[in-house]
């Protein structure tokens, strides 16, 4: 065998491509919790935990909605002492999203903060819009919900803060 034969070569592309494999890999959040990569003193993210989602049932009327959300889940938000400046505007010092698949705009979607939800009416209100909840996920959101929450906390413009994986949608 030559110097160049590509037989030789690989053992070396396979090295570098499992190298690579696990670069992107740590690139992708792997739960919500994994998102928030700096300052976790200050803030996490997760699943609502039950007070907190019971902070937020009430009746809604059902009405016009913007759009279905399926595979959805409550995230929250949550920031404790010492406070961040835009925590300000989140009641209970927890921000609570409605995470999940929008159908009609066929895309994944984080609401604004909800403010009321009614499982069994099958909606929820944010501080502008109305939603009909579709099917709810369960545990973890997959990888490309993560992907979205993470996008988001740029675009609210606080991700830089907790150092979370740059996605722009």
């Amino acid at each position: 065998m030559t110097k160049d034969d590509p037989r030789k070569r690989v053992p070396r592309r396979a090295a570098y491509a499992a190298m690579l494999d696990e670069v992107f890999d740590s690139l992708f959040p792997k739960s919500l919790d994994d998102i928030v990569r700096k300052n976790r003193e200050h803030f996490q993210i997760g699943l609502a935990k039950a007070e907190e989602f019971a902070s937020r049932v009430a009746k809604i009327e059902p009405g016009r909605s913007v759009d279905t959300i399926d595979q959805w889940r409550l995230v929250a938000f949550r920031a404790p002492p010492p406070r961040l400046r835009f925590e300000r505007e989140m009641s209970d010092k927890v921000h609570l999203s409605l995470l999940g698949e929008a159908v009609k705009a066929r895309q994944i979607w984080t609401t604004s903060e909800v403010m009321q939800i009614d499982v069994e009416g099958g909606f929820a209100r944010t501080q502008n819009s109305l939603y009909k909840l579709g099917i709810k996920g369960k545990g973890e959101p997959p990888r490309e919900h993560l992907i979205c929450v993470a996008a988001a906390t740029h675009s609210w413009g606080w991700g830089t803060f907790i150092a979370a994986p740059e996605f722009f949608y």
